[in-house]
């Protein structure tokens, strides 16, 4: 549907409205809190929750989170780290440089014998720097990072 195009909502399914309703509140919300949240971030937290729980997160779940702000306070700074330790190529780099960012918070939460739900992993993104070198020791510190995105990677 393009998004300057009129919609009869009375001939939507529900699917299709549930869908238009997230993604109204998500512009919604960035448009009144002035607040980037990368996609591929939200990308990266479907493909890990999924491959690890087989539940979906989406722009929709991320607007109901009462932790919300945390998610979006994270996103530019994981950006910048992704900028500099990762230095990613092209898209396909920058959502495998989220996928290995989210997986090192989901390999902690397992660590401690919590369930893994997208609450958790927002309130454990703010640390997620040393969940990266806890997975990964001694890598952002000698640039090695970057080394990650050109092999095999899961879930992404």
């Amino acid at each position: 549907m393009n998004s300057r195009q009129e919609t009869n909502l009375e001939s939507l399914s529900a699917k299709e409205l549930r869908e238009l309703a997230a993604r109204a509140s998500f512009l919604a919300a960035g448009k009144d809190e002035r607040i980037d949240l990368d996609t591929r971030l939200v990308q990266a937290m479907d493909a890990v929750l999924f491959a690890r729980t087989k539940t979906r997160f989406h722009e929709g779940v991320a607007m109901g989170l009462s932790n919300k702000g945390a998610l979006f306070s994270a996103s530019p700074v994981m950006k910048e780290y992704i900028l500099t330790y990762f230095k990613p190529r092209g898209p396909g780099e920058w959502l495998k440089a989220y996928a290995i960012i989210v997986e090192a918070v989901a390999d902690q939460i397992a660590k401690v014998g919590a369930a893994l739900t997208a609450r958790k992993m927002v309130e454990l993104f703010g640390q997620f720097p040393a969940h990266v070198n806890a997975a990964f020791p001694g890598y952002a510190e000698s640039g090695m990072l970057g080394i990650l995105l050109k092999q095999e990677h899961r879930p992404v």
